[in-house]
């Protein structure tokens, strides 16, 4: 299942931006709330990046945790720059599928020489 993704900048909600709206910000943020059951959380940036960008593993991205609501086991995380417009944060844990709900916070940047 998907975990719920709400945007703080450069809009809020969960309406990821438009292309015209993520135009002239270097940067995304987002809470992503992942309940026991939700394994991926689509983040949509929306920055059309080229291929030559994307092989350059762009955009940066950091994520942390901002509330372990139900975890009680460890929770394993990682990021995948999925397209030329969004990424996907996918979480993998050692548990059984209980006691790994978890709300983390995504930050997600791209250099200023991409903005043509």
């Amino acid at each position: 299942m998907a975990a719920t993704v709400t945007y703080a900048f450069p809009v809020a909600g969960t309406t990821p931006p438009t292309a015209a709206q993520a135009f002239n910000c270097n940067s995304l943020t987002a809470n992503v709330t992942f309940l026991d059951a939700d394994t991926t959380a689509l983040i949509t940036h929306n920055w059309g990046l080229t291929t030559a960008q994307l092989n350059n593993l762009w955009p940066w991205a950091d994520f942390y945790p901002s509330a372990l609501g139900t975890a009680t086991v460890a929770i394993y995380m990682s990021l995948a720059l999925t397209n030329s417009v969004a990424v996907t944060l996918n979480k993998a844990t050692t548990g059984a599928g209980t006691g790994v709900g978890a709300t983390w916070v995504v930050i997600l940047e791209r250099p200023h020489s991409m903005i043509t």
